[in-house]
């Protein structure tokens, strides 16, 4: 085998990662070129909109650079509403209604997040699932007695379909388990949801007595005063990141980011309020 076919590699191909109103798809894609990201646009199906699309080595951190530009385009916009200012200045991208429809285009975006959950939500989520699947599993157990008793007519009896008396039961018995193992699962994040709240608030308190808006600053690479708002917030929060992470290595990268952006507005929304 040729040492140049060891070499090969994939062609780096390109994906859209964002759609937006072309207004506002011009304003990304500026912003994306001032972060030295190589994007393009293109029209979408969608009327009056335009997809965002880079590399897919570079996809995931496009849309971390998007998402601290949009962040600060969605707060521009409401300190613009509840100053009564105009729309049409050309500053702001969302409008009064993009702001209240949440299921606007502007706000669509067709990347995977990975939203982080607490063993709260995910207890609540597991003792959903368990209810769901034990309630529809005991159902069709249910059914397929009172069919063989014959008190319950189907369309499809079981003498006429032998099959379906073997894949009902194993469907119903199958939901049990899933249910089962659900409710367990709720139990164990039931039992961690204590510590992990005394954990979250050590790591706050610990930020908190140790780090300032101004020390944050400090641990920027660029002069932070003299770029964009959208980098700022970008820098910023990687700022606070490389903090945690470094404090605490095995603390989980969804949790990271979640207390990143909840250390910022600590930090600095309310420094400039």
């Amino acid at each position: 085998m040729s040492e140049e076919y060891l070499d090969w590699k994939e062609p780096d191909k390109e994906v859209v990662i964002y759609t937006a109103k072309a207004d506002a798809a011009a304003r990304i894609l500026k912003y994306l070129e001032y972060s030295e990201i190589e994007a393009k646009g293109t029209d979408s199906e969608a009327e009056g909109s335009v997809d965002i699309s880079v590399f897919e080595s570079e996809a995931d951190k496009a849309m971390t650079y998007i998402n601290s530009f949009l962040a600060q385009e969605k707060k521009r916009a409401y300190e613009a509403a509840e100053n009564d200012e105009s729309e049409d200045d050309g500053e702001n991208i969302f409008s009064k209604d993009e702001l209240e429809d949440r299921d606007s285009e502007v706000f669509e975006v067709t990347g995977q997040s990975h939203a982080y959950q607490t063993n709260s939500q995910k207890y609540d989520s597991s003792v959903s699932s368990a209810f769901s699947f034990i309630v529809v599993g005991t159902l069709v157990l249910v059914i397929i007695a009172l069919a063989y008793l014959g008190i319950l007519k189907l369309p499809i009896t079981f003498d006429d379909n032998p099959l379906l008396a073997i894949v009902m039961p194993v469907i119903a018995v199958a939901f049990e388990i899933i249910g089962v193992i659900s409710w367990k699962n709720a139990q164990k994040y039931r039992d961690e949801i204590g510590t992990e709240q005394q954990f979250d608030k050590d790591v706050k308190e610990w930020f908190a007595n140790n780090y300032t808006a101004e020390s944050i600053d400090s641990l920027c690479n660029d002069n932070i005063e003299n770029v964009p708002d959208e980098l700022m917030f970008l820098q910023r929060i990687e700022a606070i990141e490389k903090v945690l992470s470094d404090n605490y290595p095995n603390m989980d990268k969804a949790y990271i980011d979640v207390l990143s952006e909840e250390m910022y507005q600590k930090l600095f929304d309310k420094a400039e309020e």
